[in-house]
């Protein structure tokens, strides 16, 4: 009979523990909130990891992106163990939250396909790697964000003789300013 009350006890401790919800400021509407709705459910825990597109967030990153409203993203949703395998990484062994912002047609990843210039594009990979950026940031030349075909056009004209500087914008500055288009990072060249 104790082992029982005891099981019991447990379960509902268990139980407890797994639908602590994850500290939102920014209301139900937010991706936050959405989430929270999503462990009261039952449907995740506080520890499910949590995905923008395909890449995995940090909880600061969550709280950044919270500042942004759940209209900002064409989908939140929970995916099972199978959805995540097949659909982001054949290594994941859990359920997974992911997050799909909403994507300006103008930042496509096809105009970021034909820049050939290796200064940049170094720049880019080195500010990927170390977590600044993500793989496709606005890019914006002296203080003009390229979109479309000038991305392309624009980024490979420049040579390394004519950059004054480049800033990789802090997360919160760019959000600010480039809203969720600044989702991959914003990198501000200015020339001579």
């Amino acid at each position: 009979m104790i082992k029982k009350l005891l099981l019991i006890l447990l379960v509902i401790f268990m139980n407890s523990c797994s639908r602590k919800l994850i500290t939102n400021f920014n209301g139900d509407d937010s991706p936050i909130g959405i989430i929270n709705k999503e462990i009261k459910a039952g449907n995740v825990n506080q520890n499910t990891p949590i995905y923008l597109e395909n890449e995995l967030i940090t909880l600061e990153d969550l709280q950044q992106i919270n500042t942004f409203k759940s209209s900002d993203f064409t989908s939140i949703r929970v995916l099972s163990k199978e959805q995540a395998t097949e659909k982001i990484d054949p290594k994941i062994n859990r359920k997974i939250i992911q997050l799909i912002p909403f994507k300006d047609e103008q930042f496509d990843v096809e105009f970021y396909q034909g820049i050939t210039n290796d200064f940049i594009l170094d720049i880019i990979k080195r500010s990927k790697e170390s977590g600044q950026i993500r793989l496709y940031p606005i890019l914006v030349l002296n203080g003009k964000p390229l979109q479309g075909n000038d991305i392309r056009n624009k980024i490979n004209s420049i040579n390394k003789k004519q950059i004054q500087e480049i800033i990789v914008l802090k997360k919160q500055a760019a959000y600010s300013v480039y809203g969720i288009r600044a989702l991959n990072g914003v990198l501000v060249i200015t020339t001579k």
